[in-house]
Parts: C-alpha cells; structure tokens; sequence
C-alpha cells in the first residue's frame, strides 16, 4: 500500500496526551509490527537534550494503541513524535479498516536525518 504524507494540523488546536508517556525511539535497522486498534493525535511537552535548547518544547505526538500480542508490557501504546512518521501514517489511520491492518516500522539512519520504512499488510 502506498503512503502519502499529510501536512499537521497546528499545535493550538490538538490536546495535550495523558501521561505516561511510551515514546517509541527505534535505532537504524530496528523495527515493530503492531495491530493499530485506535488512535490519537495530540501534543506532548519535552525537554530537549540538544546544545542551546529550550527547557521546554511542545510538538505532535500520535499515540497508537495496540494490543498485548504486539506490546508485552503495559501501557499497550506506543506513542511516535517523528513528524516524518506521524504525517506518513495519518493517511492510513483516516481510513474506516485501518484496524485490520499490521503495521510494521523501520527506521533507517540517525537523528537528526533518520527516516521510517512502512510495511503495511491486512491481517489474515
């Protein structure tokens, strides 16, 4: 299935997601597979770690949450702030059967230049 990307809607207008927080953070050449059953689209503060950043930054995150089959532990969400990734799978999440679909991650390179690969295939 090709993916597009979408543009994000601006930070006033989402709510913020209820901690806790489970940022999904994939090094180069690692991947999951997840069963998306609902989401959500919201913001998040940080505390970026970067040279002359602010103490705190607000940006988009999507919650995705999932089932214990594909997340051992709770919570059974993962929650993605890539906006590379967020704005490559909203396309996907807005369609009505996006729930019988796997969806698998795989990120490629480092930050700050570090992109997903999106596997997408209907569960059987």
């Amino acid at each position: 299935m090709a993916l597009q990307y979408v543009g994000l809607p601006p930070l006033e207008t989402l709510y913020y997601l209820n901690p806790p927080f489970e940022i999904l953070e994939l090094q180069h050449c690692e991947s999951i597979t997840i069963r998306v059953l609902r989401w959500q689209l919201g913001k998040i503060d940080i505390r970026p770690r970067y040279a002359y950043a602010p103490p705190i930054k607000t940006i988009h995150a999507l919650r995705l949450f999932t089932e214990e089959k594909y997340k051992k532990y709770p919570p059974y969400y993962y929650d993605i702030t890539s906006k590379r990734l967020i704005a490559a799978l909203m396309p996907f999440l807005q369609r009505p059967d996006y729930d019988l679909y796997e969806v698998t991650i795989h990120a490629v390179g480092s930050a700050p230049r570090k992109y997903f690969e999106i596997e997408i295939k209907r569960i059987e």
